[in-house]
């Protein structure tokens, strides 16, 4: 009887040994997933667009905005000097706090605005700035554009980011294809946030940004862009006057194709909507080209994807200084 008593005693301990040694095991393990998750999320995610082979552009995946530049990234876009700041701006550095006396214009765009294939001075922004120097030397001018963003993730990145920098000036630069682009959840291939219509509130969604993967998550909204960017753009106007500052739309893309029937449709529609909105002032930069006999040709020079040159951002901040000195938007000190 002792003997077998013994065996069932040592029987036991070994059961519980298993199971001890089991649980601990699967504690390990599960403890080395959670550290591995928490790392995963905390580590930077970079991810890129369709094309990235031949621009060289890279991003940093952000759970707020989809994407966004590469804070301090030195690099290069289609050969031409690239660098964006520790803020995350194609620009040099700026403090969120201006100095007394200055007068700051934060630009917020897509491509065009972030200089898509050229050089970091010779962006429509930087030019800009350059000329203001004569007669309006307290004036900074900030370039907040980030590549493939539409009127949303600009919106979002005012509300959250720009605002603190205070600037007098906001000007959004509205391509055409933002009335596509703030309808879905994914545009060139990486996610986004979006915003829907109810009544008259905006109600954010797909936040946070699901992070990158191979799976196919994209919606389309059923909704009027037309409408989503009015709202849109009346809400950054509402955040602007809180804060005593204007807005400015320059809009454009019909350039490219001008005299196609869908560009004349779609410029018709643009241009009956966006004056219409209240306390913005409204630049038709596709107008103005036209009016000073500027072709895409001229604008964009040999590039392939229809973005400007070094010449087409030059023509840009040249009708946008004169434009802001006939709509008495700079202040002398």
């Amino acid at each position: 009887m002792g003997k077998k008593k013994k065996r069932r005693r040592s029987l036991a301990k070994q059961k519980l040994f298993k199971v001890v040694t089991l649980l601990l095991t699967c504690l390990i393990c599960s403890a080395i997933c959670f550290i591995g998750i928490l790392i995963r999320n905390r580590l930077p995610l970079y991810v890129q667009e369709p094309g990235y082979e031949l621009s060289g552009h890279r991003y940093l995946y952000d759970q707020l905005y989809g994407w966004k530049n590469i804070p301090g990234w030195q690099a290069s876009t289609i050969n031409q000097p690239l660098s964006i700041n520790s803020k995350g701006l194609r620009d040099r550095e700026y403090p969120y706090q201006k100095a007394a006396g200055t007068k700051r214009i934060l630009v917020l765009g897509d491509s065009y605005t972030w200089g898509y294939g050229v050089a970091n001075k010779e962006i429509y922004t930087e030019v800009l700035e350059e000329a203001l120097q004569d007669k309006y030397p307290h004036y900074e001018v900030l370039n907040a554009g980030v590549s493939g963003w539409g009127t949303d993730q600009q919106y979002l990145f005012l509300i959250t980011e720009g605002l603190k920098y205070s600037p007098d000036l906001v000007i959004v630069g509205h391509f055409i294809n933002d009335l596509e682009e703030i309808l879905q959840t994914e545009s060139y291939g990486l996610q986004k946030p979006i915003y829907r219509l109810q009544g008259t509130n905006l109600v954010p969604g797909n936040l946070p940004v699901p992070r990158p993967s191979l799976a196919n998550t994209k919606t389309v909204q059923r909704s009027n862009p037309f409408l989503l960017t009015k709202h849109l753009l009346e809400e950054m106007q509402r955040k602007c006057a809180e804060v005593n500052c204007r807005l400015v739309v320059m809009q454009f893309g019909t350039f490219i194709f001008p005299d196609r029937d869908d560009s004349i449709k779609l410029r018709k529609l643009i241009t009956a909507a966006f004056p219409l909105i209240e306390n913005v002032h409204y630049l038709d930069l596709d107008g103005e080209f036209s009016a000073a006999g500027l072709t895409a040709d001229a604008l964009i020079g040999k590039n392939k994807d229809h973005h400007w040159d070094a010449n087409g951002h030059r023509q840009t901040a040249e009708i946008l200084y004169r434009f802001l000195q006939e709509q008495q938007l700079l202040s002398v000190r």
